[in-house]
């Protein structure tokens, strides 16, 4: 058995054609595996931005809906104005307490 290794130039490109499809074939496998993983990435990233922004605009509505200092200046005067009606009221029921005293007193 008489085995020839001719080595011409068909036999050339079909070895460069093999391992390009080869080099071609390892790196596709890989850019899908990183398409899938990019992919996997984004869904958890997105749900995770998701649920922050949520909570951000939560945040966002509570302190637009929070008591301001305005509010809590007009409670403050209204209170003040509370405090004096009954400061009034108090002397006049000191007033009145007077005037029953004197005249349950016998002379």
């Amino acid at each position: 058995m008489n085995v020839s290794f001719d080595f011409n130039v068909w036999s050339a490109i079909a070895l460069v054609l093999n391992f390009g499809l080869a080099i071609y074939g390892i790196s596709s496998a890989r850019g899908r595996a990183t398409a899938n993983a990019l992919d996997t990435h984004k869904e958890k990233t997105g749900m995770t931005f998701q649920r922050l922004g949520e909570r951000v605009q939560a945040l966002e509505t509570e302190v637009k809906n929070s008591i301001t200092h305005d509010d809590l200046s007009a409670v403050h005067r209204r209170v003040d104005t509370v405090l004096e009606e009954i400061r009034k009221t108090n002397q006049s029921m000191g007033r009145i307490e007077g005037y029953l005293e004197a005249m349950g007193k016998p002379k």
